[in-house]
């Protein structure tokens, strides 16, 4: 039985049961554990969810060191807790110097195991839906903008060239839903979760 690590913020623990079920009887999925934390609040990076690269980069160092990383497959995705903006502080959360250090000290991580990797990039943002004035009270004065998450897509973009790790590419296929697929201000209706997690199995099974 083939295993795979599936690693992310709430967009990959929404789409993760699909891509189980879409990877069949021969894959066995694992993921961080805390799936009943995540569930409660998906804006809230605890348990299962990883949040931004500071936290994944911090679970992945203990992952290594405890031997939670040897799989045969790993999915990894982290940014759109990177690209929140509080605007009572007038700063982002990682900055994107940070972000690409961050990143490339997890693609060593990650290279180092000896797994078939991909970097999953960060589905989209659309201003005027995350940002309304509705919203930003709900998310206690953080907004998010799409030229923010362009940017951090194309830096890990670059990183993952440089360390020769494949990229997919779910913000250009989530794209092509529209913005009728977001049920609040990020987060995706179950269909269109379906979605990702079949073409995340996909590439997959492409490669076994």
């Amino acid at each position: 039985m083939k295993t795979v690590l599936s690693l992310g913020d709430s967009i990959a623990f929404g789409y993760r049961k699909h891509l189980i079920a879409a990877l069949g009887d021969g894959f066995e999925v694992f993921s961080k554990k805390g799936d009943a934390e995540a569930a409660k609040d998906l804006n809230i990076p605890v348990g299962a969810n990883m949040g931004d690269s500071r936290g994944t980069l911090t679970y992945l160092r203990f992952a290594a060191e405890n031997g939670l990383l040897d799989r045969d497959f790993i999915t990894i995705n982290c940014g759109l807790h990177d690209i929140k903006f509080n605007l009572d502080t007038g700063d982002i959360q990682v900055g994107i110097e940070e972000y690409e250090s961050n990143l490339n000290e997890i693609a060593l991580i990650l290279k180092a195991t000896g797994a078939k990797v991909w970097f999953v990039n960060s589905t989209p943002v659309y201003d005027h839906v995350h940002n309304t004035p509705e919203r930003i009270v709900i998310n206690r004065n953080i907004v998010r903008y799409a030229r923010d998450l362009q940017a951090y897509n194309a830096v890990a973009e670059k990183v993952m060239a440089k360390h020769q790790i494949p990229v997919i590419d779910l913000y250009s296929f989530t794209l092509a839903f529209g913005e009728e697929a977001v049920r609040d201000h990020v987060h995706y209706y179950p269909e269109y979760e379906e979605k990702q997690g079949k073409y995340i199995a996909g590439l997959i099974l492409e490669n076994i």
